[in-house]
């Protein structure tokens, strides 16, 4: 599966280490929030999180007539749901009807400022215009896929190699004695 999805995004030749150099040399496309709806596949994070559960995921690019989408926003519980910032529009994963794949999608970041997704993908952008519904999988991106933008002209707010691995150098501490 992780070789797919490397190939997906890197092309069909592609290995770890040219897809690592391939997404890092890949400018991102920026992804207004306004005209979209966001869903989770495997249940909505409350909405303090929302942002956070979306920044370096993997989300399915999707187009769903307007028509099909709720006035108001309703969970599976039929409870109101507001995301933190109002201008976020999250729909049930269980609601989403007559949806198109256009492809997917990693959200390398997210610029709250400008109301901006930075999403890396091979769809065509004339294609990615028409997308109005991320659906964020379950799915695992492997590390490499994850690398640093540090040095970029079109520099995005990504996750750093040091936070995807989760450890630094150790410092050795003489100063404390055993008992």
């Amino acid at each position: 599966r992780r070789m797919t999805l490397v190939r997906y995004f890197a092309g069909p030749s592609a290995d770890f280490r040219t897809a690592a150099h391939s997404l890092s040399s890949q400018p991102p496309y920026r992804v207004s929030w306004m005209g979209l709806w966001i869903s989770f596949a495997n249940g909505m994070p409350d909405a303090a999180n929302v942002l956070t559960a979306l920044n370096a995921s993997l989300v399915g690019l999707c187009h769903v007539p307007n028509k099909s989408f709720p006035v108001i926003l309703k969970d599976s519980n039929m409870n109101n749901v507001q995301s933190k910032d109002a201008q976020i529009r999250l729909l049930d994963f269980r609601r989403v009807q007559g949806c198109e794949a256009m492809g997917y999608g990693i959200i390398s970041g997210i610029d709250v400022k400008s109301r901006q997704f930075y999403v890396l993908t091979p769809v065509s952008p004339a294609k990615l215009a028409t997308v109005n519904l991320l659906i964020r999988t379950e799915i695992a991106i492997p590390a490499v896929m994850l690398a640093s933008r540090f040095g970029k002209d079109n520099e995005a707010p990504y996750t750093t190699v040091k936070t995807i691995q989760g450890f630094v150098a150790m410092n050795s501490r003489t100063n404390i004695k055993r008992k």
